[in-house]
Order: C-alpha cells, then sequence, then structure tokens
C-alpha cells in the first residue's frame, strides 16, 4: 500500500466527497473510488457509508482513518518568500507550532525570486498539513509552491 492511497482515504473523510478527495490529490473521482475499494478488500471492512451527498467513515473506517492520520513520513517544502530579514524565523516558527521539526533550510535566490526551500524530519500529514495551511496565511510567504513526501533515508 502507498502512502497516497492512505492520504486519499483521510482526504475523503475530511470532505466527505470523493469528487473533493479527487481534487486535492490531482486524480479522478474514479481512481478514489477504486483506491477505497482496494482498501477495503485487502483489509476485508467496508470502510465507508456511500451515501447520496456525504460520505461517512463505518466504525472500521474511523479506526483506520485515526491509524492513517499519524502515518509519519518527511517533507520537501518549496515557498516563495520575500528576501528581507526575519523570513526564516517566521517560517520556522509556523513549523514549531505544528510540532513538525526541520532538517534543512536552504535559500535560492534574492530578492523578488528567494525561495526557501524546507526538508522536514518524520513528520505526521495532518501535521504538515496544518502546517501549510498556516504558511499560507503569513505575510512573507507569497506562495506555498510545492509540497513533497520524501521516501527513503539520508
Amino acid at each position: 500500500m502507498h502512502i497516497e492511497t492512505l492520504k486519499v482515504f483521510c482526504d475523503l473523510v475530511d470532505t466527505g466527497s470523493f469528487s473533493l478527495a479527487a481534487a486535492q490529490n490531482f486524480v479522478t473521482q474514479s481512481a478514489v473510488s477504486q483506491q477505497i475499494r482496494t482498501l477495503e478488500t485487502r483489509y476485508g471492512r467496508k470502510l465507508v457509508e456511500r451515501a447520496k451527498r456525504r460520505v461517512r467513515p463505518t466504525p472500521a473506517g474511523e479506526i483506520f482513518y485515526e491509524i492513517s492520520k499519524e502515518i509519519v513520513t518527511r517533507y520537501h517544502i518549496s515557498l516563495d518568500v520575500a528576501d528581507r530579514p526575519g523570513v526564516l524565523a517566521a517560517v520556522a516558527g509556523v513549523f514549531a507550532e505544528h510540532d513538525v521539526s526541520i532538517q534543512t533550510v536552504r535559500q535560492e535566490g534574492r530578492g523578488d525570486d528567494a525561495t526557501l526551500v524546507v526538508v522536514t524530519h518524520a513528520a505526521a500529514d495532518e501535521a504538515l498539513t496544518r502546517t501549510v495551511a498556516d504558511l499560507r496565511e503569513v505575510t512573507v510567504v507569497r506562495e506555498v509552491t510545492s509540497v513533497m513526501r520524501v521516501e527513503g533515508e539520508y
């Protein structure tokens, strides 16, 4: 099983919608449905109740959801930022608020072309999701340009 499948499942539970979960993961609604069926087959349990307008987790799905939210991995985040004093402190503070530890930080470019590249230590997907949402609200962060999971060790 891939971590991406767990994320799709969590997004489905969070949004209650196959189409919204698909949009958040840049896949089709059909792909989300297929991934959920694969999980249900693998674990021999129905994980979601499919209703007309809302998807809800079954009791087994609620347990699987809680466990899936705790799956941890490292992340590579690129931020388009203002190039001025205090930017790194502001960004690091957001990571600290959500208990996401930073492994490395590198600035690329200067002035209007400044980009911060942050690689985290292992963090829960839920904590990273909250971190990215808060980073989007920081005035010195012009844009969160990418968020990627990092697999393997280095």
